[in-house]
């Protein structure tokens, strides 16, 4: 008998079937173009899956590496690391996210005509 998949693996195959049903969805809407309104709206729904199980996937994924890691282990198993690792944490998250996101939007911007 096969054993039992665990709740975690059972989220990444979903999350990579989100987005494989998005990548698919926005190539068919791509290649047979239509000018209704529908169209549109489904286009939208087909990037947003795709988007989102491709970062559910990859966060999966990272996670996954991130428990088994040895190095994580020993910084987890010490306070003064886990106190260090949250500062970065949240270093991370204050500073350089916000820089990320305005730095997108001023390219975006600079893409328009």
């Amino acid at each position: 008998m096969y054993p039992r998949s665990s709740l975690r693996e059972k989220r990444l195959v979903a999350a990579w079937l989100v987005f494989l049903g998005g990548f698919g969805g926005l190539i068919v809407l791509d290649n047979h173009p239509s000018p209704s309104h529908i169209h549109g709206i489904l286009r939208t729904i087909a990037a947003c899956g795709l988007l989102f199980g491709w970062l559910t996937g990859h966060a999966m994924l990272f996670v996954r590496r991130w428990d088994r890691n040895p190095g994580i282990r020993a910084i987890h198993r010490n306070r003064d690391g886990l106190l260090w690792l949250r500062i970065t944490a949240v270093v991370l998250w204050v500073g350089v996210l916000p820089l990320a996101c305005l730095w997108v939007y001023h390219y975006t911007q600079h893409l328009r005509p």
